[in-house]
């Protein structure tokens, strides 16, 4: 995996496996700038979330920061499923590969402390969503901001 910060990641890094939902990221995002990438978020988040869900490591760690400008412009106001798909990518690729967590470690911070200080005023709206059984994902639906913090304290124990 390349530096994150300093280089477009190839068709690999954004698609190693080719699978369906990779090369769905690879046409979307191949060859896109952060600055491009961040206004596909402006367009629609939740659909190019999920190409960063799928992306392989090099263009997740990439890709994940330019989230940032839409979490934080007024247009992701009382967006609270954003909020809760963002932090399901984040989990997962912790989970998953914490390695392409920690290639963009010091942007995945900022997003979890933000989640954490502003959910209440910006994001919290109900989420329409069926927990009523016990589930991994409960705390998630239930309390975004919970779980934020549960990301964050995992990520700053890597150190």
């Amino acid at each position: 995996m390349k530096n994150p910060s300093k280089h477009l990641p190839s068709a690999k890094d954004i698609s190693p496996f080719d699978t369906l939902d990779e090369l769905n990221a690879k046409k979307d995002f191949l060859g896109k700038t952060r600055e491009q990438a961040a206004a596909l978020f402006f367009e629609h988040a939740e659909y190019y979330l999920e190409d960063v869900f799928w992306m392989g490591d090099g263009g997740f760690s990439y890709y994940l920061p330019a989230v940032i400008p839409f979490m934080e412009s007024s247009e992701s106001n009382e967006d609270s499923l954003f909020v809760i798909s963002l932090l399901q990518a984040i989990g997962n690729r912790l989970k998953e590969s914490p390695k392409a967590v920690r290639a963009c470690r010091k942007e995945v911070l900022h997003i979890l402390r933000y989640i954490i200080a502003n959910y209440q005023s910006k994001f919290d709206e109900p989420v329409y969503a069926i927990t009523l059984a016990s589930t991994p994902d409960e705390l998630l639906y239930r309390n975004p901001p919970a779980e934020a913090a549960r990301l964050l304290a995992e990520l700053e124990a890597m150190e």
